[in-house]
């Protein structure tokens, strides 16, 4: 299994392009039998700045799994929507145990 982290903040002024990149994101991440296991709203910064509004965890079943969903035709193609979405967008892996390093 790999967790993956989504760090965002979405754009107020775009929710046409925010619908978009949802409608196609989700049933990609799905396809490959990933999950979003965990989806919080980021309060007000105690230290330092506010790094996003919200954060997501998506737990994929396999690193080939989340190359798949992010490497896919369908997913560069929504790459624009994504853009003018979100004011903000990080995907990093945070666990990979399949892995072997």
């Amino acid at each position: 299994m790999v967790q993956v982290v989504a760090s965002l903040s979405i754009n107020p002024e775009e929710p046409e392009a925010l619908e978009t990149y949802f409608q196609v994101a989700m049933p990609l991440i799905e396809r490959v039998g990933a999950k979003v296991v965990q989806k919080i709203e980021v309060g007000e910064a105690v230290v330092g700045e506010q790094p996003s509004e919200m954060v997501m965890l998506v737990e994929y079943p396999s690193y080939e799994a989340v190359q798949r969903v992010f490497n896919s035709a369908e997913y560069q193609a929504i790459i624009p929507a994504r853009e003018k979405a979100f004011l903000k967008y990080n995907v990093c892996i945070v666990s990979k145990n399949d892995l072997t390093v």
